[in-house]
C-alpha cells in the first residue's frame, strides 16, 4: 500500500491521519483527517456549533473519506459537568443512550483508572444535514495494557452491553511504547451502540508485531499491506457492536526517512 502524503497535504491543511478500517477481511472505508486547530470550521449541528462558540467544545480535526456524503468532526471538551452537557446534546440526538454513559463513567470511578472525557466525534450526513453518530471518547494517562487487565476490558463491555467481550477480538500487543489510551462509546442515529478501543504506539514501536496477531484471520494480507507501507501506525481501534461484531481502525501517519 503506497499513501500520496504529498498530494493529501495539498489541501491547505495539514493531514493528521490516514485511516483504514477493517472488517470481515474487506476495506470498509479510507479517511483522512486534517488537522484544522485554530480555523473557523462549522458543522452542519447548530447545537455543536453554538457550544464551539461558547468554548465548551473546540474542533482540531476534520475526517474526509473521498466520494461521500459524510464528514467526521473531532472536537477537544472543556466542560464543567457531564451530565450537562449530555443533557443538551440528547435535545438534538435522542438515540445517545445516557445510562451506558452513566454505567461506564461509575465504573471508572469505582476502578480507580482515572478516565474523564476529552472528545466528542460526530459523522455528519452532508446531503441529508444531520448527524448520523456521536462518539464520546474517555482518556487516561495511564498506560493498560490487555493481557494484564482483560477483566477492565471485558467489564466495560458489561456496562455496555450487559455480556462479556467476543473471545476472538485481536488486542495488540502493549509494552512501554503502546498501550490503551482512551475507551470510547459511540451511538448511531440507527440505534446501534459501538464500545471502542484506541491504543496509541510511540516511536519505537515495532508494527511488525501486528502481523502474526492477523495471521489466522481474512485480513492478514490489507494487515502485511499496512505495515509495509510508507506509513508508521500511530493509532489502532478496536470497535465492538451490540452483536459481537468487531471491525479494526488504523491510524497512520507519514513515515519520516532521515
Amino acid at each position: 500500500m503506497y499513501i500520496d502524503w504529498e498530494n493529501y497535504n495539498k489541501i491547505g491543511f495539514p493531514v493528521d491521519y490516514y485511516g483504514v478500517t477493517l472488517k470481515n477481511g474487506t476495506i470498509l472505508k479510507n479517511r483522512i483527517y486534517y488537522l484544522i486547530e485554530g480555523s473557523a470550521i462549522t458543522s452542519i449541528s447548530p447545537v455543536f456549533d453554538l457550544l464551539v462558540k461558547k468554548h465548551i467544545l473546540r474542533c482540531f480535526s476534520v475526517g474526509i473519506e473521498n466520494g461521500k456524503d459524510y464528514y467526521k468532526f473531532d472536537y477537544r471538551v472543556k466542560i464543567p459537568a457531564l451530565h450537562d452537557l449530555i443533557v443538551l446534546l440528547r435535545s438534538e440526538l435522542p438515540y445517545i443512550d445516557e445510562r451506558s454513559i452513566c454505567e461506564l463513567c461509575s465504573y471508572f470511578t469505582k476502578s480507580n483508572k482515572q478516565f474523564y472525557l476529552r472528545v466528542l466525534g460526530i459523522t455528519a450526513n452532508l446531503r441529508q444535514k444531520q448527524v448520523d453518530d456521536i462518539c464520546l471518547y474517555f482518556y487516561t494517562h495511564e498506560k493498560i495494557c490487555y493481557d494484564r487487565d482483560q477483566k477492565f476490558f471485558n467489564e466495560i463491555g458489561m456496562r455496555a452491553f450487559n455480556k462479556s467481550l467476543p473471545d476472538n477480538i485481536v488486542w495488540p500487543v502493549c509494552n512501554e511504547y503502546g498501550y490503551l489510551c482512551f475507551a470510547a462509546l459511540d451511538f448511531n442515529r440507527n440505534g446501534s451502540k459501538k464500545i471502542k478501543f484506541y491504543f496509541e504506539f510511540l516511536c519505537g514501536y515495532e508494527q511488525d508485531l501486528f502481523m502474526p496477531l492477523f495471521e489466522n484471520t481474512n485480513m492478514y494480507d490489507h494487515v502485511c499491506e499496512i505495515v509495509k507501507s510508507n506509513a508508521r501506525i500511530d493509532m489502532y481501534q478496536v470497535a465492538i457492536d451490540e452483536r459481537g461484531e468487531v471491525s479494526y481502525n488504523f491510524y497512520l501517519k507519514e513515515k519520516k526517512y532521515g
